[in-house]
């Protein structure tokens, strides 16, 4: 569904990393969690949403707003983009899919952040 589609795209763009959107019948669901300094983020793009569609379609919010502690004082010295990606935390080489210290894992390496996943959440780095 491409309201489905557009609003994942929208919610991406806005930083909202831990939120999946998808479609059923008639209905656009979003499922997820929204860390409580980011609820407003999550409210403006359900308004983008509801004017974007003008109320044809009905979202189905199963978002829960929780306090989603970060990756603990991880510093990042280093980041290489090239064929095999890798951050340097504390003089060592991390490559993507590496497991770190504290049970966070180097999910992938973007322009200015390292996306880390635990239990199926993300977390931003930024560099």
């Amino acid at each position: 569904m491409v309201a489905a589609k557009e609003l994942q795209e929208e919610v991406d763009k806005a930083g909202l990393l831990n939120i999946k959107i998808g479609s059923a019948k008639g209905v656009v669901t979003a499922e997820g969690t929204v860390a409580s300094s980011s609820a407003t983020s999550w409210q403006k793009a359900q308004q983008w949403f509801d004017h974007r569609t003008e109320g044809a379609l009905t979202l189905v919010n199963g978002v829960v707003i929780k306090e989603e502690k970060a990756p603990s004082a991880i510093a990042v010295e280093a980041v290489w983009r090239g064929s095999s990606p890798y951050v340097v935390i504390d003089g060592e080489k991390y490559f993507v899919g590496a497991l770190l210290d504290d049970g966070w894992t180097v999910d992938r390496i973007e322009d200015g952040r390292v996306l880390l996943s635990r239990d199926g959440r993300l977390a931003a780095l930024p560099y």
